[in-house]
């Protein structure tokens, strides 16, 4: 299956062959990672309003194939 990400900037990328029963999101953020170089942990993704965990899969996520998930960054609180 093809997943697209986008970023609130507008930036998009697509994720491909993935299988939704056994994809986690912490895969996505890999993926995404190797893409665009943010690391894990300031990844939070987005699907129909819902933060999606870590090591849920995306089957559990409701996330189909050609679903668009939202990208957003998790800035540090400089202390």
């Amino acid at each position: 299956m093809k997943v697209f990400v986008k970023s609130v900037l507008g930036n998009h990328w697509e994720l491909s062959h993935l299988d939704a029963r056994d994809t986690q999101v912490r895969h996505l953020k890999q993926l995404l990672r190797f893409q665009t170089g943010i690391q894990l942990n300031t990844q939070q993704l987005l699907y129909k309003g819902a933060v999606l965990r870590d090591y849920s899969t995306l089957e559990s996520c409701g996330i189909s194939d050609g679903a668009t998930v939202q990208l957003v960054l998790q800035l540090g609180t400089g202390f």
